[in-house]
């Protein structure tokens, strides 16, 4: 990944509510995870994006 492609980490609408539903701060641990992989892209794998595919 280069710095003119940063890395853009989502969460589905699907693991939002399924985080909702457990409650007891997994929402929260997500988003953590998330903004760790848009700093360290490499902690994931790549998907192509939804939109324009």
């Amino acid at each position: 990944m280069t710095e003119e492609q940063p890395a853009i980490a989502e969460i589905t609408r699907e693991a939002r509510s399924r985080c909702e539903a457990i409650g007891g701060g997994s929402l929260e641990a997500v988003e953590a995870l998330r903004a760790e992989l848009e700093k360290n892209p490499t902690l994931g794998r790549r998907a192509r994006s939804a939109v324009g595919a």
